[in-house]
Protein backbone atom coordinates (compact mmCIF):
# COMPACT_ATOMS: atom_id res chain seq x y z
CA UNK A 1 0.00 0.00 0.00
CA UNK A 2 1.10 3.35 -1.17
CA UNK A 3 0.99 6.26 1.44
CA UNK A 4 0.94 10.02 1.31
CA UNK A 5 0.58 12.38 4.23
CA UNK A 6 -1.26 14.91 1.96
CA UNK A 7 -1.35 18.58 3.44
CA UNK A 8 -2.79 21.62 2.40
CA UNK A 9 -3.26 25.12 3.67
CA UNK A 10 -6.57 26.54 4.76
CA UNK A 11 -6.61 29.04 1.66
CA UNK A 12 -5.87 26.21 -0.67
CA UNK A 13 -8.86 23.89 0.29
CA UNK A 14 -11.08 27.25 0.16
CA UNK A 15 -9.93 27.67 -3.60
CA UNK A 16 -10.42 23.64 -4.23
CA UNK A 17 -13.83 24.00 -2.64
CA UNK A 18 -15.62 27.23 -3.77
CA UNK A 19 -18.80 27.43 -5.12
CA UNK A 20 -19.54 24.51 -7.84
CA UNK A 21 -15.61 24.38 -9.03
CA UNK A 22 -15.03 21.07 -10.40
CA UNK A 23 -14.61 18.23 -7.81
CA UNK A 24 -15.64 20.38 -4.35
CA UNK A 25 -17.13 17.90 -3.19
CA UNK A 26 -14.67 15.03 -3.26
CA UNK A 27 -12.12 17.47 -1.78
CA UNK A 28 -15.21 18.00 1.22
CA UNK A 29 -15.46 14.52 1.45
CA UNK A 30 -11.92 13.33 1.13
CA UNK A 31 -11.22 16.43 3.57
CA UNK A 32 -14.11 14.83 6.17
CA UNK A 33 -12.52 11.32 5.82
CA UNK A 34 -9.39 12.38 6.71
CA UNK A 35 -7.68 11.37 3.68
CA UNK A 36 -5.61 14.75 4.07
CA UNK A 37 -5.26 17.63 6.74
CA UNK A 38 -5.52 21.12 6.11
CA UNK A 39 -3.38 23.18 7.44
CA UNK A 40 -3.59 27.38 8.65
CA UNK A 41 -1.30 29.67 6.93
CA UNK A 42 2.19 29.89 7.41
CA UNK A 43 4.18 30.83 10.39
CA UNK A 44 3.80 34.79 10.64
CA UNK A 45 7.21 35.16 11.84
CA UNK A 46 8.85 33.26 8.82
CA UNK A 47 10.58 36.15 7.16
CA UNK A 48 11.12 35.92 2.97
CA UNK A 49 14.00 38.11 1.12
CA UNK A 50 12.67 41.41 -0.44
CA UNK A 51 13.55 39.03 -3.92
CA UNK A 52 11.32 36.19 -2.49
CA UNK A 53 8.40 38.27 -1.07
CA UNK A 54 8.30 40.35 -4.74
CA UNK A 55 8.50 37.21 -6.71
CA UNK A 56 6.31 34.75 -4.72
CA UNK A 57 2.84 34.50 -6.16
CA UNK A 58 -0.41 35.17 -4.19
CA UNK A 59 -3.01 33.82 -3.05
CA UNK A 60 -3.17 29.60 -1.98
CA UNK A 61 0.23 29.14 -3.72
CA UNK A 62 1.87 31.64 -1.43
CA UNK A 63 0.59 29.86 1.38
CA UNK A 64 1.57 26.08 0.81
CA UNK A 65 5.20 27.62 -0.65
CA UNK A 66 5.83 29.71 2.67
CA UNK A 67 4.16 26.13 4.68
CA UNK A 68 7.09 24.49 2.40
CA UNK A 69 9.83 26.95 3.36
CA UNK A 70 8.71 26.87 6.76
CA UNK A 71 9.55 23.06 7.06
CA UNK A 72 5.87 21.25 6.21
CA UNK A 73 6.26 18.55 4.05
CA UNK A 74 8.96 16.49 1.53
CA UNK A 75 7.38 18.30 -1.69
CA UNK A 76 4.63 20.42 -3.16
CA UNK A 77 1.80 19.61 -5.63
CA UNK A 78 1.65 22.74 -7.66
CA UNK A 79 -0.74 23.36 -11.07
CA UNK A 80 -0.17 27.09 -10.92
CA UNK A 81 2.39 28.20 -13.58
CA UNK A 82 3.30 30.87 -11.83
CA UNK A 83 4.26 29.05 -8.35
CA UNK A 84 5.89 26.21 -10.54
CA UNK A 85 8.27 28.64 -11.85
CA UNK A 86 8.89 30.23 -8.48
CA UNK A 87 9.67 26.51 -7.20
CA UNK A 88 11.80 25.38 -9.88
CA UNK A 89 14.04 28.57 -9.82
CA UNK A 90 14.69 28.02 -6.21
CA UNK A 91 15.00 24.27 -5.95
CA UNK A 92 11.82 23.45 -4.60
CA UNK A 93 10.84 20.06 -5.17
CA UNK A 94 7.22 20.34 -7.22
CA UNK A 95 5.17 17.97 -9.37
CA UNK A 96 1.53 18.94 -10.88
CA UNK A 97 -1.96 17.33 -10.20
CA UNK A 98 -1.10 15.24 -13.71
CA UNK A 99 1.77 13.47 -12.57
CA UNK A 100 0.00 11.81 -9.43
CA UNK A 101 -2.02 9.27 -11.66
CA UNK A 102 1.70 8.74 -13.81
CA UNK A 103 3.81 8.10 -10.37
CA UNK A 104 1.14 5.37 -9.13
CA UNK A 105 1.17 3.78 -12.67
CA UNK A 106 5.22 4.12 -12.99
CA UNK A 107 5.29 2.46 -9.02
CA UNK A 108 2.88 -0.31 -9.93
CA UNK A 109 -0.07 0.87 -7.74
CA UNK A 110 -2.30 1.47 -10.45
CA UNK A 111 -3.07 -0.58 -13.93
CA UNK A 112 -2.29 0.89 -17.20
CA UNK A 113 -6.25 1.37 -17.59
CA UNK A 114 -6.70 3.05 -14.33
CA UNK A 115 -3.80 5.41 -15.26
CA UNK A 116 -5.13 6.62 -18.47
CA UNK A 117 -8.57 6.88 -16.68
CA UNK A 118 -7.63 9.16 -14.09
CA UNK A 119 -5.24 11.51 -16.37
CA UNK A 120 -8.14 11.93 -18.53
CA UNK A 121 -10.03 12.86 -15.39
CA UNK A 122 -7.25 15.04 -14.73
CA UNK A 123 -6.63 17.13 -17.89
CA UNK A 124 -10.04 17.60 -17.76
CA UNK A 125 -10.83 19.43 -15.17
CA UNK A 126 -6.98 21.28 -15.42
CA UNK A 127 -6.05 23.87 -17.38
CA UNK A 128 -2.47 22.31 -19.17
CA UNK A 129 -0.62 23.12 -21.53
CA UNK A 130 -0.29 20.82 -24.56
CA UNK A 131 3.85 20.12 -23.66
CA UNK A 132 2.72 19.55 -19.63
CA UNK A 133 0.11 17.17 -20.84
CA UNK A 134 3.20 14.97 -22.68
CA UNK A 135 5.68 15.53 -20.62
CA UNK A 136 3.19 13.81 -17.90
CA UNK A 137 2.70 11.03 -20.33
CA UNK A 138 5.96 10.48 -21.47
CA UNK A 139 8.50 10.75 -18.38
CA UNK A 140 10.17 7.98 -16.93
CA UNK A 141 10.75 6.77 -13.13
CA UNK A 142 14.04 8.47 -13.67
CA UNK A 143 12.66 11.87 -13.83
CA UNK A 144 10.23 10.73 -11.30
CA UNK A 145 12.28 9.61 -8.78
CA UNK A 146 12.17 11.66 -5.92
CA UNK A 147 8.54 11.83 -5.92
CA UNK A 148 8.02 7.87 -5.73
CA UNK A 149 6.98 5.78 -3.29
Amino acid sequence: MIRYDVLTTESVFGELTAGNYPGAGLFRSSRDRGEFSVLPARNPSLKLSPDDARAIPSGGEKDLILRFIGGTGDFIMIDDGKGAAYCRDRAIPYINALLFPRIMHISRHMSRSEYLEYMGRVIRFGRYSAWVIDYAYHCTSDDLTFFLP
